[in-house]
């Protein structure tokens, strides 16, 4: 149980300060964070059944599995295949899920 815990609140102390510096959506930041928290801290408690993992190694294992999750799941975001099309012709458009902060007359 206490990989578990381990797991949630790593995930909150890596994940959410990179959220807000990328000024990211924290409601789904946090949503997110809690489940892959879980996931991993799930992962290591498996691990743990079959492998003597001291503290220090737990922790490795664990902030990895978080940074990875991440990852992945911030890439299968950034690459899907929404069905955006742009209204006019004269605008530069990309596939970027978040706010426009600046803009600049061409």
């Amino acid at each position: 149980m206490e990989n578990v815990v381990l797991g949630f609140v790593l995930a909150q102390l890596i994940l959410i300060p990179i959220a807000y510096k990328w000024e990211l959506n924290l409601r789904i930041v946090l949503i997110s964070a809690s489940i892959i928290g879980l996931f991993a801290g799930l992962a290591i408690n498996s691990l743990a059944l079959y492998f003597n993992m001291g503290l220090v190694l737990r922790l490795i294992s664990c902030s990895f599995l978080i940074v990875v999750t991440a990852l992945v799941g911030a890439l299968v975001r950034f690459y899907r295949d929404p069905d955006r099309v742009p209204q006019t012709e004269k605008i530069l458009f990309y596939h970027l899920p978040m706010a426009v902060l600046n803009t600049l007359r061409i």
